[in-house]
């Protein structure tokens, strides 16, 4: 069932077909009118001209796309627990999740992020957990691209806010809608290795990310990390091998690895020691 928002007896699902008049007939910037309701932004009729064809363009979306939308699927909150604010995650992959997210929920669908950055000690505990009891798939620490801040696993719901889970009829062609939607943002489908509501961000890599190429990456992006002007290295008069950088030296050389941002190694390590590929 659709719906409509009103401010002032305004409805933003309409398109006013009037133009000028005083400051123009019906125009928005009109005293008596909705002033200034979405600011004061110019348009082709006069300062402020509801008329004006793309006024609602990327407002909430486009509203001409979406206006059987009910309160229900406007209002719904894909991320209820703040997981895609985690400062472990990595930036782009957040905005690439917030963008594929809304657009599924403009899709009617009703997806909730279940997890997003585990930390590799979580990992650990649930790689030994779920394979105990034969049937997990967690990977171990540093094989999972949630421990690099590159992953989330979403949820989808109906409106009566049931879980759904292959059991239910019709689970596949909404997973498939939620896929389509974080595949146009740049996310791998976990479909291909059996973890359908699982997403990852890496745009060089078009497969999934196992375990012993993200450990292959990782070692790279640590190599990397010693050779910056800030890295660890033994106090005078100590010997042995140089204390390991730590995450926040090297994470930002791995996403560039992968593609999502993050920062280039120093050019001369990089000219000797090209980036692990698959």
């Amino acid at each position: 069932m659709g719906f409509s928002f009103k401010f002032h007896d305004f409805d933003p699902f309409k398109r006013c077909p009037l133009t000028p008049g005083s400051l123009g007939i019906n125009d928005a910037a009109s005293p008596d009118k909705i002033g200034s309701l979405l600011g004061d932004t110019p348009g082709p009729l006069g300062c402020n001209d509801h008329a004006t064809p793309d006024l609602f363009d990327g407002i909430l979306g486009d509203w001409r796309l979406h206006s059987s939308l009910t309160l229900d699927d406007v209002t719904w909150d894909y991320d209820p627990d703040s997981l895609l604010e985690d400062p472990g995650l990595n930036p782009d992959f957040v905005q690439a999740a917030k963008k594929a997210l809304l657009s599924a929920v403009h899709l009617g669908l009703h997806p909730r992020v279940h997890e997003a950055y585990r930390t590799p000690e979580e990992s650990a505990r649930k790689h030994k957990r779920w394979k105990q009891h034969k049937g997990g798939k967690a990977g171990d620490a540093w094989k999972s691209c949630h421990n690099y801040g590159l992953a989330m696993d979403v949820y989808l719901y109906d409106r009566k806010q049931r879980y759904i889970d292959n059991h239910v009829k019709g689970w596949y062609k909404q997973y498939k809608q939620l896929a389509s939607a974080a595949i146009a943002e740049g996310f791998v489908w976990g479909e291909s290795f059996d973890d359908s509501d699982h997403f990852e961000f890496h745009p060089k890599w078009d497969d999934g990310a196992n375990g012993s190429f993200l450990l292959e990456v990782k070692v790279w992006a640590e190599q990397a990390a010693m050779t910056l002007p800030d890295a660890p290295s033994l106090p005078k008069n100590q010997f042995g091998p140089p204390p390991e950088p730590g995450p926040s030296l090297w994470m930002p050389i791995f996403w560039w690895a992968a593609g999502a941002c993050g920062s280039p190694p120093p050019g001369e390590f990089l000219s000797k020691n090209s980036p692990p590929g698959q």
